[in-house]
């Protein structure tokens, strides 16, 4: 008889548990440019508000979503997307090429690595981060994404890309929750 209740009080534990899934727009993004080398990778600074159902809860998977086409006349180049996390609060008026630098974690968070001409959205997973900001481990600064051509040139974005990121740009979080 023990047994059973057991057996009762575990599926009833695993049946409370559910997963659901939330999408979040980003509400900040800004293309930086380094003003004194043309040369050099562009930069995306990226914010989005963590919903407050997902904080405290066990992130299962999170993604950054971005379907944003990438033009080059070379499209078998290959290039790198890697995202950091940002040390400190920043506005789109107030962060520039320079001063990101500064305020840039070292660890990455997610990376994708693509064809120029193959790709035409960009799926990056970065549940390891979303989970540290949802235990509360890690402040939500928002990410920078760097991306690195894999060869002798970088890509160089135009700086009103930003608001077409912005509007575009998705997180997709999947989380469990106790009911």
């Amino acid at each position: 008889m023990r047994r059973i209740t057991i057996f009762s009080i575990i599926l009833a534990m695993a049946a409370s548990a559910l997963a659901a899934e939330i999408t979040v727009s980003l509400d900040r993004c800004a293309v930086l440019n380094d003003p004194n080398d043309n040369s050099a990778e562009s930069k995306v600074a990226l914010h989005f508000a963590l919903p407050d159902e997902v904080v405290g809860q066990e992130i299962i998977y999170a993604e950054l979503y971005a379907p944003v086409r990438l033009q080059n006349q070379e499209t078998d180049l290959m290039f790198e997307l890697i995202l950091f996390p940002l040390l400190s609060d920043w506005t789109e008026n107030n962060i520039d090429y320079e001063n990101s630098e500064a305020i840039t974690d070292s660890l990455s968070a997610g990376a994708y690595t693509v064809s120029l001409g193959s790709q035409n959205e960009f799926r990056l997973d970065i549940t390891s981060y979303i989970m540290a900001t949802a235990a509360g481990e890690r402040t939500n600064y928002g990410l920078v994404a760097t991306a690195d051509l894999l060869g002798d040139d970088n890509i160089r974005l135009p700086e009103n890309l930003g608001l077409a990121i912005k509007e575009a740009a998705k997180l997709k979080i999947i989380y469990k929750y106790m009911r």
